[in-house]
């Protein structure tokens, strides 16, 4: 929502609420958080549950910006676009023979695209340096998150990097690389 952390939202459907039971609670987790009581958690009946602590209001804030321009795009326009880029990264991706963990299915995948080869956990950390904003997870490889203001030609450029990079024959392949699933 290019807020920042900490401007997130959850849907919990409140049929199934009861369910669940969060790993990390807050003191807006709890059914009476204003006892600020010690001890075992008697999570909230309804959405709260899931909330950590004290909501932050700066980011909150800066994410108002955001919203106003995803009402302006349009989120319909935003996910056309999202199904474009990917398709477009996993196709450049397969031109380079790189596993693509990411689902082929438009209606599976989100805005990220997760591409794994042997040095990607290098690659990504020199990809940063170069000035691209990836990431890198076990078990999935380089994150590539185009969003509605990237360009077609970032997609080029980063996938050009990577095969620039694995040319290089320069990537420490003793980090984790590419696993098995």
């Amino acid at each position: 929502m290019c807020g920042g952390p900490g401007a997130a939202y959850l849907y919990a459907r409140q049929d199934i609420i009861p369910d669940f039971k969060p790993r990390m609670t807050g003191w807006f987790s709890d059914a009476h958080p204003f006892d600020f009581r010690f001890g075992d958690v008697e999570y909230a009946a309804d959405a709260h549950r899931f909330m950590g602590g004290s909501p932050s209001v700066p980011a909150l804030h800066a994410a108002r910006a955001g919203y106003e321009i995803i009402r302006e795009v349009g989120v319909a326009a935003i996910r056309e676009k999202s199904l474009r880029q990917t398709s477009l990264l996993m196709a450049l991706a397969d031109e380079q023979g790189l596993k693509v963990n990411t689902p082929r299915a438009p209606h599976r995948r989100g805005n990220t695209v997760c591409l794994d080869f042997e040095g990607s956990e290098d690659a990504c950390q020199r990809l940063i340096a170069q000035g691209f904003v990836v990431d890198w997870r076990p078990n999935g490889g380089i994150r590539i998150s185009p969003h509605f203001y990237n360009s077609d030609g970032e997609c080029r450029s980063i996938m050009d990097a990577i095969r620039e990079l694995r040319a290089s024959g320069t990537l420490e392949k003793t980090l984790a690389g590419p696993r098995a699933h």
